[in-house]
């Protein structure tokens, strides 16, 4: 039988942040990717000096944050062993 362990409250509290980073950026990445011109009220005039364009790959960046931030939640709460 397997013991039945607890995770200390700030392992906790870092994956509830974490699952709220990976909500915002993934809320603000599709924004970005399905509307690239104007997500979120914001216009292409704040890109004026930015090596981009459009707000597609900085929504692909948010999405890979989303990511990350979901992967690594997953992993404090699973119980991963981080070498």
């Amino acid at each position: 039988m397997l013991a039945s362990h607890r995770l200390p409250g700030s392992i906790i509290g870092l994956a509830i942040l974490l699952g709220l980073l990976a909500a915002g950026a993934l809320q603000g990445g599709i924004a970005m990717i399905i509307d690239p011109l104007t997500p979120l009220g914001m216009t292409v005039e704040y890109l004026q000096k930015a090596p981009v364009d459009t707000y597609f790959w900085p929504g692909m960046f948010l999405m890979g944050i989303a990511a990350a931030s979901a992967l690594v939640a997953a992993g404090l709460l699973s119980g991963w062993q981080w070498r």
